[in-house]
């Protein structure tokens, strides 16, 4: 039976490339930028990052755990952000408006393209 080498939650917390995890935490809150209703806010270890507009909409804060929830981004869109809740790695007052406004953008940008994107090659 095949057996992955390393589970994504192991994986996403090591670092076999100097700054790989800054280049996913990169392109996912790239295609946060598509923001367009609300604002949502996004503090992890490194400080705090606003994306949307505050006037729009509906504003929530996601207080990220571990470096696990920007790789679940990546590698599974949405539904690794939803993944990536249940198992603890980010946390939100209100998560019912923190998801709207984190996931809708991320749905929208396709982060499942059929090219890889570029920017990690």
């Amino acid at each position: 039976m095949n057996q992955p080498i390393l589970e994504l939650e192991a994986a996403s917390t090591l670092e076999p490339i100097p700054g790989l995890g800054r280049r996913v935490k990169a392109v996912v809150t790239r295609r946060l930028e598509n923001i367009r209703f609300g604002e949502l806010t996004i503090v992890d270890r490194e400080g705090a990052l606003r994306f949307g507009d505050p006037e729009s909409g509906p504003r929530a804060t996601l207080s990220v755990r571990g470096p696990a929830l920007y790789w679940k981004l990546l590698f599974r869109g949405p539904l690794g952000g939803a993944e990536s809740y249940m198992d603890g790695d980010w946390e939100s007052d209100d998560a019912f408006e923190a998801g709207f406004a984190f996931f809708t953008p991320l749905e929208a940008s396709c982060l499942h393209e059929d090219e890889p994107d570029q920017s990690l090659i």
